[in-house]
């Protein structure tokens, strides 16, 4: 049977001829969480952008899987110029537009975050749960935070500067409201010795099928295991500053202070969670991020699609991800 996952049109020509590897190589990572490798194809027809493979009925878990494709629109059937589709995108369970309405200036395009989502969860020993949590310790105005939601998962967020957090968790707070979501909202102060009150955003709500959770927290991401001490966290999602001039002060930079923050996320996984970390190759190469991962003492996933991230975004970011998992 010949299979064709629709993509969300991108309306930047050369963006999307740079996703086109990286879009691939997801695929096939979820095809081989279920023990399937077939060759993939990039296609065109009739102007609708697709990747088509041959393989045996899919089960509906991996169908299922599929429509969890950072940029799935339809998943289908092909038969010559025919599609029959058979599932659309994975249905929100918050709200379709919840990662999209509040814009701010750096942020990264929101199915690039699904991808990250994507690629942290099917490198860890849980791909094929749907009640996971995921941590972003670099959460700025909460666009990871609100696709884990959106999936059904529980989500933890930390940021260091006040104002970003703030922002995130009143926007929620009235999305929700508005939405009519039943919730519960409260705020709290946490101490941590050395270090200034850590303010927490909690949000408890209904989410599809049970209850979840999104903690928000003004803190380092170094301290992810201070503020959360009791969490079970099964992924991290983790997108670094894209520009020079937001890269850390002190020798080093970005090497300095993921070397720093690595360890700290460590302790907060579960044996076999994975994290995935986002970078400029200009500020950070692919290598040095990978060394970092191993001398942390984390399992690097490397060969085959895990190399084939790395894509152009503009004159002065050509982005890839480096993957990680806790043994």
């Amino acid at each position: 049977m010949y299979y064709s996952l629709l993509l969300r049109p991108l309306n930047n020509g050369r963006l999307e001829a740079a996703m086109r590897a990286p879009l691939t190589a997801e695929l096939k990572l979820i095809l081989n969480a279920f023990g399937l490798a077939p060759d993939i194809t990039y296609e065109d027809v009739f102007g609708i952008r697709s990747l088509g493979f041959e393989s045996a009925t899919l089960s509906p878990e991996c169908i299922n899987a599929l429509s969890l494709h950072s940029h799935a629109l339809w998943l289908c059937q092909r038969r010559d110029t025919e599609f029959i589709p058979i599932a659309g995108a994975f249905p929100a369970r918050i709200g379709s537009d919840l990662k999209f309405i509040l814009k701010y200036k750096g942020k990264t395009n929101e199915y690039f975050t699904s991808l990250l989502v994507n690629l942290a969860v099917l490198a860890s020993r849980f791909s094929l749960s749907d009640r996971l949590t995921l941590m972003d310790p670099m959460c700025g105005k909460g666009t990871t935070l609100f696709e884990a939601v959106n999936r059904g998962y529980c989500a933890l967020g930390l940021d260091a500067d006040r104002r970003e957090t703030d922002e995130c968790a009143k926007y929620f707070k009235k999305y929700l409201e508005t939405q009519r979501v039943k919730h519960v909202y409260a705020r709290s102060s946490q101490t941590i010795q050395g270090q200034k009150p850590v303010f927490i955003d909690s949000f408890r709500f209904s989410a599809g099928q049970g209850e979840a959770f999104l903690h928000l927290a003004q803190a380092d991401a170094a301290l992810c295991k201070n503020v959360y001490p009791k969490e079970r966290v099964h992924a991290i999602a983790a997108d670094l500053p894209y520009g020079v001039q937001h890269a850390p002060s002190g020798k080093n930079g970005f090497e300095a202070m993921l070397k720093s923050v690595l360890p700290a996320w460590k302790k907060c996984l579960l044996p076999g969670g994975a994290a995935a970390v986002a970078f400029n190759t200009f500020t950070l190469p692919r290598d040095t991020v990978r060394l970092l991962m191993r001398e942390s003492g984390f399992e690097v996933m490397e060969g085959g699609a895990w190399d084939e991230m790395r894509h152009w975004v503009e004159q002065a970011i050509t982005r890839d991800v480096a993957v990680c998992r806790k043994p």
